[in-house]
């Protein structure tokens, strides 16, 4: 089933029905990000005992030491296998800017159903606290309980994804 939903959101993206039909608009083919501007997002990695860390999702910083991120993303993984990048445009952290936590606990929703992906959400411990620094790691602004979008606001997406689309067979 996720080969199917993964072809299905390639396909979606390939034929420009998926986030809009201009290159720009698009996630994939979208421009590239600049120091300062998604200061919350953070890259979720694996961390082997051997080898590289590889890309698992994003995520978004909550506070000092809390991570928002999808559960399917963290699901077949165990605290101690995963880290966290933030202050990074790449993921080889070659900046040295980058701060890098390990996760100490993973909380998963409670009625997370991997097979429709219902309640993707999952909320990672850091080991240690970030250290805020203006425009390069920031907890992402939550909206007042009450607050709803004004009719017709914009909204930014950001992600560590592909930057070109492929088409695969399956």
């Amino acid at each position: 089933m996720r080969a199917l939903g993964d072809f299905l959101v390639l396909a979606l993206a390939f034929s420009g029905a998926w986030g809009g039909s201009l290159k720009g608009t698009r996630i994939v083919g979208g421009p590239m990000s600049e120091w300062g501007d998604f200061p919350m997002m953070v890259a979720v990695l694996t961390r082997p005992l051997i080898g590289r860390s590889e890309l698992l999702c994003g995520g978004t910083i909550i506070n000092d030491n809390h991570i928002l991120t999808s559960a399917s993303c963290v699901t077949d993984h165990s605290a101690l296998g995963l880290k966290v990048m933030g202050a990074g445009l790449d993921l080889l952290g070659s900046a040295g800017y980058e701060e890098f936590k390990n996760i100490q606990q993973v909380f998963i929703h409670e009625s997370y159903d991997p097979t429709t992906k219902q309640n993707d959400i999952a909320v990672l411990r850091t080991s240690h606290n970030f250290v805020f620094v203006h425009d390069l790691i920031e907890p992402t602004v939550l909206p007042a309980d009450d607050t709803e979008p004004a009719s017709g606001a914009f909204a930014s997406v950001a992600g560590w994804g592909m930057d070109e689309v492929r088409l695969y067979m399956l």
